[in-house]
């Protein structure tokens, strides 16, 4: 009798924890689908593009290079996604804050000629990324000193929009970079010496802004670069 009362037990065990699972995969696929313009009882995990896990998270959003329509602020709640990757003339409207709470994500990629406002500070809350690529827009405002934060980073690559102010020199601080890339915006004042601590980078490119100054000599630290 005991051991019947314990595989009663166990399965509905099981079938709770299913059941979980089958929820939060529901209610990510819900966020999904209105991202990409699919109806809300569409699988998404069966859409070219979106890639999900063995049991059931979403854990890659890329090629969404049509699709009209914004961030919705719920994407926060996609907490196992690890890459997002969008380009074309589908996306508008602003990146959200709650992007900085995916702190799960390795690779962030915005090529999308439509998108505007301003870069969120929350992006700095992004650990474990490791590349950062948004170019293309119509983005105005400075980029947050909190991106030196972002210390996996291999790639920072924010070109072809419309960011002003400083180079941040917090910038100093992404020891693991290998290429940055920050041109044809409207970046103003000196280059900080502080880029000379990225002895890891490859390959600079910081032309076609409106920078002032001298060519700091702490760039001359810079022993594997092949493109400056």
């Amino acid at each position: 009798m005991k051991t019947f009362i314990l595989l009663i037990t166990i399965i509905i065990i099981i079938k709770y924890a299913l059941a979980q699972n089958n929820n939060d995969y529901d209610a990510e696929c819900v966020i999904v689908n209105k991202i990409l313009q699919n109806g809300e009882l569409n699988n998404c995990c069966q859409n070219k593009g979106v890639d999900c896990s063995d049991d059931g998270h979403i854990i890659n959003i890329s090629n969404i290079d049509s699709r009209p329509g914004s961030i919705p602020p719920e994407i926060e709640n996609l907490t196992h996604l690890k890459q997002i990757y969008s380009y074309g003339k589908g996306l508008t409207g602003t990146l959200p804050p709650e992007l900085g709470n995916l702190t799960s994500l390795e690779y962030l990629c915005f090529e999308e000629k439509n998108l505007s406002g301003s870069l969120p500070p929350e992006l700095g809350n992004l650990s474990n990324l490791k590349d950062l690529t948004i170019c293309n827009g119509q983005l105005t405002g400075s980029i947050p000193s909190s991106f030196g934060n972002l210390t996996q980073l291999r790639r920072l690559y924010i070109s072809y929009s419309n960011l002003n102010g400083n180079l941040p020199s917090e910038i100093g601080n992404l020891l693991n970079l290998k290429e940055l890339n920050l041109s044809h915006n409207n970046l103003v004042n000196s280059i900080p010496p502080e880029l000379g601590s990225l002895t890891n980078l490859e390959y600079l490119r910081l032309s076609n802004n409106n920078l002032t100054g001298s060519i700091p000599p702490e760039l001359g630290n810079l022993l594997n670069l092949n493109f400056l």
